[in-house]
């Protein structure tokens, strides 16, 4: 795991999974990178991970405190995880461990159509909760949320 750099982004913008596409033009409803570099922006810490120089996801955590000590995290996937799961998923672990203790909860909202999505932050110990409609067409999303307390 690296700093994310603006090359990292342009990088992933190219190679991002069709879902995590669908799931940034329904909401917040930009384009790909703007989505990325938008992320970078807002972010306190933002991370590029890779395996065998394959780019695999950018992940970060967005600046400023909502109450309760929570944080907002995000994560962008590219094609390259299905080639690398068990590293991309043992990573995700390490990030989030690393985390342990620095916020309270750590919480995003996921596209319900992105079904390998939330598998994937139900296996790393997110509880997922009901359905909203938040898209801006209406896409029904869910929220994640872990706490994160030593």
């Amino acid at each position: 795991m690296t700093i994310a750099t603006l090359d990292d982004a342009y990088e992933l913008a190219l190679l991002m999974r069709e879902d995590d596409k669908a799931e940034v033009r329904a909401f917040p409803g930009v384009e790909p990178l703007d989505a990325v570099l938008d992320s970078i922006r807002f972010s306190e810490h933002a991370w590029a991970l890779r395996c065998e120089d394959d780019l695999l996801a950018m992940w970060g955590v967005a600046r400023g405190e909502v109450p309760g000590n929570m944080r907002l995290v995000w994560l962008l996937s590219s094609r390259h995880v299905d080639r690398h799961r068990k590293s991309f998923m043992r990573a995700c672990q390490a990030g989030l461990e690393a985390m342990r203790g620095q916020y309270g909860t750590v919480a995003n909202m996921v596209d319900a159509r992105y079904v390998r999505s939330i598998a994937w932050a139900a296996r790393l110990g997110f509880n997922v909760g009901k359905a909203v409609p938040l898209g801006l067409r209406g896409e029904m999303f869910h929220t994640i949320y872990k706490n994160m307390e030593a």
